[in-house]
């Protein structure tokens, strides 16, 4: 006696299980992995502190997750990185940001851009450079009128910012300036005085310190005609 046998009939968890299992194999890779459909997360990064000029700075920006392929892109304040001073290495997980020889030039925001299909991910740290003062034009002699107004500029740069103080040489004493209603002192390094008497000519020292090597000093002499 014959028996007819039925198949069985497919239910709709059949048909789920059979849906998620073939899109389980379909979307698995050569490794028998399952591909990752998320967007990238940036690991957090540092540049290393204390960097003094001439030193080199690297920083690896990776993703802690996310699909393949992976987009990486660097900007400095904003502006895509550029330049000889500078080196990107880049990998299917992470990317490398190397300056090469740092100086006060490099100091700024650096941010690390990750993107795929999925969406994207940043991070942001800033490069701090120790640079010690230098003169950004050597200071010089001013001659003015009695009773105009004399700028002495002593225009230093260094990082962080140097301090510019002025003192003023009187028969081989120093004495220290203080703004007052007869001069003003710019954060730039320039000493400004109002109305000159014949008392201010003479010679001032303008010194500058950061705190990072030795501080350097000029001295500017204010003639009357």
């Amino acid at each position: 006696m014959l028996v007819n046998a039925r198949a069985p009939r497919a239910t709709g968890d059949t048909i789920v299980l059979l849906v998620t299992t073939i899109l389980h194999f379909t979307i698995s890779g050569c490794n028998g992995q399952v591909l990752s459909k998320e967007a990238p997360v940036v690991t957090p990064f540092s540049f290393p502190t204390d960097l003094s000029e001439g030193a080199s700075a690297q920083v690896l920006c990776a993703i802690s997750k996310g699909a393949l392929p992976v987009y990486f892109t660097w900007l400095k304040d904003g502006n895509t990185v550029s330049g000889d001073n500078v080196k990107v290495t880049t990998s299917e997980r992470f990317s490398v940001l190397q300056v090469l020889s740092v100086s006060a030039a490099d100091v700024g925001n650096y941010t690390c851009f990750a993107k795929n299909l999925q969406g994207s991910d940043s991070y942001s740290v800033k490069l701090e450079v120790r640079a010690p003062p230098r003169w950004l034009r050597v200071p010089s002699d001013v001659s003015a009128l009695l009773g105009s107004e004399a700028k002495l500029s002593c225009p230093v740069a260094g990082h962080p910012t140097p301090r510019v103080t002025w003192s003023k040489l009187t028969d081989g004493n120093r004495a220290r300036l203080e703004a007052s209603q007869s001069l003003t002192l710019d954060p730039t390094g320039v000493l400004v005085l109002h109305s000159v008497r014949p008392r201010d000519a003479g010679v001032y020292l303008c010194e500058a310190d950061n705190g990072v090597g030795e501080a350097i000093a000029n001295r500017v002499r204010l003639t009357l005609n």
